[in-house]
């Protein structure tokens, strides 16, 4: 009974500090819809914690808060998206926003190296597919795309990249 109760007692703190986690250490997106500009920007964090004061006061999205867990807060079991739709003059643009989760296994290889994954469609019809802010595979990460900007009438969304050390 006391091995059941510290197995329990132990995946209590596990998901605690996998809140604690989610909402400084995980990746995080904030967006800005302007329509009289003709402009959806997309910005994102490999960590939160390392975004500045300002981000932060604008309730970014934190991927974590995207997937369901078991096993004491070590396993995923399922996720879900959060479509943003930004109506220009010309264009709807709908980005789909969803965690990229390498390991279901929390706790094995790159499993907390939870990051994003982003579709964009306009009007309807797929501008970009499952495109991953960072590299899935966690030790091959060398870069990561940190602004992604959309313009009303663009055909396709101008990406911009980042290396980690800047």
């Amino acid at each position: 009974m006391i091995a059941r109760f510290l197995y329990l007692l132990s995946g209590l703190l596990l998901s605690i500090a996998g809140s604690l986690q989610a909402q400084e250490l995980d990746a995080a997106v904030t967006w800005s819809c302007q329509p009289k500009q003709g402009l959806l920007v997309i910005h994102y964090y490999p960590s939160l914690a390392e975004a500045k004061p300002e981000v932060k006061k604008q309730h970014p999205l934190v991927f974590y808060s995207l997937i369901d867990l078991e096993n004491g807060g070590s396993s995923v079991t399922g996720s879900r998206s959060k479509k943003v739709v930004c109506q220009f003059k010309i264009d709807s643009i709908e980005v789909t926003l969803e965690p990229g989760v390498p390991n279901i296994n929390l706790l094995g290889r790159c499993g907390a190296a939870i990051t994003g994954i982003f579709s964009i469609k306009r009007n309807g019809k797929p501008l970009l597919i499952a495109e991953p802010f960072e590299n899935l595979d966690c030790h091959a990460r060398e870069r990561y795309i940190d602004v992604v900007t959309i313009r009303d009438g663009s055909t396709k969304p101008k990406i911009h990249y980042r290396t980690y050390d800047e």
